[in-house]
């Protein structure tokens, strides 16, 4: 009767461990990343290719205006965002702009610490560009900003 119980309760707790990692799973997999701009600014058409070239340090101006692209600093958020948009890992990025500073002298963009600190740079500043979780876009009613790029 003693393994009885120690059985059916290690079974118990591993079917509610998977639910809960299934839960958590499904509520992240749903919210998306996008990338957004200032929604009456210059970088409102830009597409998926010139959004990866400016990540990655190849398009620096629109026009004779530098782009300012900024990083979301919240971990989950920016590696979708290297997985859906660049197609690169976070060390392949991290590489990358190693090698960019090193031979072209160039800065990898700058990381903000919340997704709330990269929409009010985004607001400010009609050449920066950035990214965030769909949800806290969604939470706050905000027509300042445009998402020119969704990743699920």
């Amino acid at each position: 009767m003693k393994y009885f119980r120690k059985t059916f309760l290690f079974v118990m707790a591993t079917v509610l461990a998977s639910v809960s990692v299934g839960h958590s799973l499904a509520a992240k997999k749903g919210a998306g990343v996008v990338v957004i701009v200032k929604a009456d600014g210059p970088l409102v058409g830009l597409s998926l290719k010139e959004i990866k070239a400016i990540y990655l340090g190849e398009k620096l101006f629109q026009g004779s205006s530098k782009i300012e692209p900024v990083m979301n600093g919240d971990d989950s958020v920016a590696l979708v965002f290297f997985e859906k948009i660049l197609g690169k890992t976070k060390v392949q990025y991290k590489k990358i702009w190693k090698s960019k500073a090193f031979v072209d002298a160039l800065v990898a963009p700058s990381v903000l610490p919340h997704s709330e600190d990269v929409l009010q740079a985004v607001e400010k500043d009609e050449y920066v560009i950035g990214f965030v979780n769909e949800t806290d876009l969604s939470a706050k009613d905000n027509k300042s900003v445009k998402v020119i790029f969704t990743a699920d």
